[in-house]
């Protein structure tokens, strides 16, 4: 299997426009414009934050298709945020897992932040049990999201607890965040 991470562009507006908006995938997302023309303006204001170091937009390819989309954003002195995790059929029914492992890695190592932040959906079931594998501190809610936040030293203690849940060997965890230099 080929695994690539790259930075959006606007010639990925069509996916994007098509994943956020498939009924099956986005119960738990804010809406996004179907228009493809708004998804373009979206992207050209999201580089100019990219370029900043403020925000940054992912695509994940499996085997050269893009499958999915990750962000990492509200980057601070010393935090980051992560969301619009969102992945089609994946031939490695690991692969968003294993992005989301990724892109923690890459805020604390690569950004070298302390801490992540993350809201879930309270009817979200499936993702806040996978999040309470990390063990994460629970700091706030409004009427429909969980707000967390894990340090670095809660990372280290619990990634090994995802990958075993998962049942994701370690050393191909290792081989595909070599690729990226995290």
């Amino acid at each position: 299997m080929d695994y690539k991470i790259r930075l959006i562009e606007e010639t990925d507006a069509d996916f994007i426009v098509k994943l956020r908006n498939n009924p099956k995938l986005n119960r738990y997302l804010n809406p996004t414009s179907s228009n493809i023309e708004d998804q373009i303006r979206w992207i050209k204001d999201y580089k100019i934050k990219e370029k900043k170091q403020e925000e940054f937009y992912f695509i994940i390819l499996e085997n050269g298709y893009k499958k999915g989309l990750y962000r990492l954003y509200k980057i601070s002195s010393i935090s980051f945020t992560i969301g619009s995790w969102l992945f089609d059929v994946c031939e490695n029914k690991h692969l968003p897992i294993i992005t989301d492992l990724l892109m923690a890695d890459m805020g604390f190592y690569k950004l070298n932040k302390e801490v992540l932040l993350f809201d879930v959906r309270k009817e979200n079931k499936k993702v806040l049990h996978y999040h309470a594998l990390k063990k994460p501190l629970f700091y706030s809610e409004d009427e429909s999201n969980n707000y967390y936040l894990l340090t670095k030293k809660q990372w280290e203690e619990s990634k090994n607890n995802v990958l075993s849940f998962f049942g994701i060997d370690t050393t191909i965890y290792k081989n595909i965040k070599a690729l990226y230099k995290f």
